[in-house]
């Protein structure tokens, strides 16, 4: 896709060396968003640190990365998707939501 929402984007698939390494690339690169893939399950933490003070979206692959630190996270409740965010862990990476969004989510403090 050229575009989301009228606005010009692109895609990179980066290979994981540390959570260091990975603060540096978003320092240089200055992405809106990185995903954390399936193999970071264990660097959650690490990486959350990493990313304090950085105006970046991590996004988990799953829920669960979300209570370890990802910002955002997605599940499945009585069939249903379901947004899970870390508020905390927004404000350190200097991301905010709409209290629309948020009262749609199931947010962890």
């Amino acid at each position: 896709m050229p575009d989301i929402g009228g606005l010009p984007h692109s895609e990179e698939t980066v290979r994981f060396v540390s959570a260091r390494a990975l603060a540096e690339l978003v320092k240089s690169r200055r992405p809106a968003i990185i995903i954390l893939g399936a193999a970071l399950a264990d660097q959650m933490e690490p990486i959350a640190g990493a990313l304090e003070g950085l105006p970046v979206l991590s996004v988990g692959i799953s829920a669960t990365y979300v209570p370890r630190g990802a910002v955002l996270g997605f599940d499945v409740e009585s069939g249903k998707p379901r947004l899970v965010v870390h508020l905390e862990q927004a404000r350190r990476q200097q991301v905010s939501f709409r209290p629309e969004l948020l009262n749609l989510a199931r947010v962890i403090q």
